[in-house]
């Protein structure tokens, strides 16, 4: 659980959730949540760049969207991606089935 103030649109939040670091952020209004470790080379994704539903490692540049957690122009390399809810003023992650 995160308190929704701590979301500020367009910049990403790292917590600890499931067991690993997980990056959350509020983008155009929606909330999104991925492993924050690049599969690379174990860079934070919560310290990239964020630009058109994609967060940037800040290491090496690849790009991950948001959404389904995939790397950009790959179906293979992904990093984990949580569904969120909020309500009463938190965000909570929920682990996709």
């Amino acid at each position: 659980e995160l308190p929704s103030e701590h979301l500020v649109e367009g910049k990403p939040v790292t917590i600890d959730a499931f067991g690993e670091p997980v990056t959350v952020v509020r983008h155009e209004g929606c909330l999104y949540a991925i492993s924050d470790t690049c599969p690379h080379r174990g860079g934070p994704l919560g310290k990239g760049e964020l630009r058109d539903r994609k967060l940037f490692c800040p290491l090496h540049g690849w790009a991950f969207d948001l959404k389904p957690g995939h790397m950009d122009g790959s179906d293979r390399v992904k990093v984990s991606a949580y569904d969120c809810a909020e309500s009463g003023g938190i965000v909570q992650l929920f682990k996709r089935r």
